[in-house]
């Protein structure tokens, strides 16, 4: 027995060493196959589909401080096809699985997302996870845009769409799955955040952004070589950009119906939650003054007894975090006691925005509020008689409730 014990051991052995020393367990070639960490999705010329890629570059030598990146384009009638012509363009092996981010472009956007959000969830190249996200105008704007935020700039763009659930909340994140989940579910809505660049101070910076274009004719065939531009931009001025997220677009049947502003966003954020940590500013004369709205609840009800009602509520609990007259050292103390006055102000608020957020929902007719799935899961037996019902034949019905924290 302990023979035979030992002989299955030599044999396991001889078998991992062969495939040790056969196999690079397929380990990454960093020169024959570009890493995308990003990609952006705007209208073409030629063809349907302008792709940009965003690829990450690992510095050769021991001194470099950071990564580099290079920005590859390719043209195609699929989002596939224009994956496949960078590949060909450039003799790299395109490798999705380490995209985080799909950035959209505006015109895309209104056109319809549905086959590009199809082959993303259908390619078992990409994860599910990626964070999807609109461009103000056009996505290979921003990804070949330079940050101070970040070496890379969609890496800077993740890290303001994705924020932990200790940081302030201000926009919801999206990501293929959710979206894909929302435009199939019976509400057939979905939302993204809106990446608007902010021109920043002109600073002297060192190195850039490699830009190669590999484009096809309409119809697939051939079209002109790779171009390459970029490297050290020695020294000269080159403007900077951040990035604001603070608003989100709406989409229904996969296409753009609407957008909301700053205040909107953050109250739809609450009402969707789950909500991390959010402020709201109040006005008095030339004070303001910033509370910090925790402990919230929030529900989206429907109500179908008698005239079709839809109950929104949300009920925080408030402590001031600052003011612009500063606050005094000796009512530190008290900052979680708010007075009466202040309290009927902040309910008021929240009440004018969720008033405002209906509005914006009926003018868009996505259904955001995902009104069509609660019926469909919570009075299924009247989904057929609802399921087309006009958002704005809803009564609704707004409830913004605020206590002090003690």
């Amino acid at each position: 027995m302990k023979t035979f014990k030992i002989r299955v051991a030599l044999i396991l052995g001889a078998l991992l060493a062969i495939f040790y020393f056969s196999s690079d367990f397929a380990l990454i070639d960093i020169e024959k196959t570009a890493i995308i960490v990003a990609i952006g999705i705007d209208e073409g010329e030629n063809s349907r589909y302008k792709i940009t890629a965003q690829i990450a570059i690992p510095q050769a030598t021991d001194t470099a401080a950071a990564n580099d990146d290079a920005v590859v384009i390719g043209d195609g009638n699929t989002v596939m096809e224009g994956i496949q012509n960078i590949g060909a363009k450039t003799g790299w092996h395109p490798k999705l699985s380490f995209c985080s981010l799909v950035l959209i472009g505006r015109k895309v956007a209104e056109n319809g997302v549905k086959d590009v959000i199809d082959y993303f969830i259908v390619s078992e190249k990409v994860q599910n996870s990626a964070i999807v996200a609109m461009a103000d105008d056009k996505a290979g704007e921003i990804l070949t845009s330079k940050t101070p935020l970040d070496a890379i700039s969609s890496f800077a763009v993740s890290k303001i769409v994705l924020k932990s659930r200790w940081m302030t909340n201000t926009v919801p994140n999206a990501n293929l799955r959710k979206i894909a989940l929302s435009e199939y579910s019976p509400s057939k809505s979905s939302f993204m955040p809106v990446i608007k660049p902010i021109k920043e101070n002109t600073k002297s910076k060192e190195g850039g952004s490699s830009s190669i274009t590999a484009s096809t004719k309409s119809g697939g065939s051939e079209g002109s070589g790779g171009e390459s531009s970029g490297g050290s931009s020695g020294g000269k001025d080159v403007p900077d950009k951040v990035y604001d997220a603070s608003t989100l677009a709406v989409f229904s049947d996969f296409k753009l119906k609407g957008e909301f502003d700053e205040e909107l966003t953050q109250i739809f954020n609450m009402l969707m939650g789950p909500l991390g940590e959010s402020y709201i500013t109040l006005e008095n004369g030339d004070e303001k003054t910033l509370l910090s709205l925790s402990n919230g609840t929030r529900s989206v009800k429907v109500n179908l007894d008698n005239k079709p009602t839809i109950e929104i509520k949300l009920s925080f609990k408030v402590e001031v975090s600052d003011s612009s007259k500063g606050y005094a050292l000796d009512k530190l103390n008290r900052r979680s006691v708010v007075d009466e006055d202040t309290i009927t102000k902040v309910a008021d608020k929240l009440n004018v925005l969720l008033l405002k957020l209906v509005d914006k929902v009926k003018e868009s007719g996505a259904d955001a509020l995902l009104i069509r799935d609660k019926i469909y899961k919570y009075s299924n037996s009247r989904f057929e008689e609802f399921k087309n019902y006009p958002l704005d034949s809803f009564d609704y019905l707004t409830t913004g409730e605020v206590k002090s924290l003690d």
